[in-house]
């Protein structure tokens, strides 16, 4: 497993040399994540920053993100870099971070 690099300028987020396919959110919830890094971050602060408080959708968008978050950097058991905690998720940028 590598390390994640997250490029806000060009958008592009990679997992060692692997570039990943990410959507617009997709991209937005794991800069979010990345901004506090080590941190818990509430599904609640999540959703406001990504999608913002005049979104229709409802808290549930932010889970199913997370697990296509976790399914597009590859790691299949999902807790190497997005860890699920009370009421939210942490993120580190290496697998060795939790």
């Amino acid at each position: 497993k590598g390390k994640i690099t997250i490029d806000g300028t060009s958008r592009e987020a990679l997992c060692g040399n692997r570039k990943l396919p990410l959507t617009r959110l997709e991209f937005d919830l794991l800069l979010v994540l990345a901004s506090h890094e080590g941190n818990a971050c509430s599904k609640l602060e999540l959703f406001s920053a990504v999608w913002g408080h005049s979104s229709e959708d409802t808290l549930k968008v932010v889970a199913n993100t997370i697990s296509n978050l976790r399914r597009k950097i590859g790691d299949s058991s999902g807790r190497h870099y997005i860890r699920t905690v009370r009421g939210g998720y942490a993120f580190s940028v290496s697998p060795e971070g939790f």
